[in-house]
């Protein structure tokens, strides 16, 4: 009796741990993410003020100009979000399969398409300032529903 009771404990510490392990990555990912998000604000905000700059100062000859300044002004602001977007990927690939999977699944797709719309800055000025507030929604509340289960 007493060592199936040993063993019996023991499981469950060694569940209770690869459990909280889980919860780590799964709470690593969520921070990784918001703080990436927060660098895509920065430089989607630099975006639309060139841009702004080119539609209605003329201050850069040509759109490609325009999103050139930005690009430039944000070096190291790019630099970080592409070092956390490899990283989110990564954590994505070991937490895709846990318990919150499909809250995980949701702010990852979310966030891809606000990494994308932002890093692939294109289409028009109007289209670009239109679609950004609806796609920053869509991970923020991705985001709002993964914290409610960690």
């Amino acid at each position: 009796m007493k060592k199936i009771s040993f063993i019996l404990i023991l499981t469950l510490i060694v569940g209770a741990l690869a459990g909280c392990n889980s919860t780590k990555k799964e709470a690593e990912f969520y921070d990784l993410v918001v703080e990436t998000q927060e660098l895509l604000e920065e430089y989607a905000t630099d975006i639309l003020n060139c841009w702004s700059d080119y539609v209605y100062d003329e201050k850069y000859p040509t759109v490609s100009a325009a999103l050139s300044a930005a690009r430039k002004m944000n070096s190291d602001t790019i630099e970080a979000i592409e070092v956390n977007n490899k990283i989110i990927q990564g954590l994505y690939d070991k937490i895709k399969n846990s318990k919150l999977k499909a809250e995980i699944k949701d702010v990852l797709l979310a966030y891809d398409d606000y990494y994308v719309f932002v890093m692939d800055a294109g289409g028009s000025y109007n289209s670009f300032s239109e679609e950004l507030p609806e796609i920053e929604k869509a991970l923020s509340d991705a985001l709002k529903s993964l914290k409610y289960e960690l």
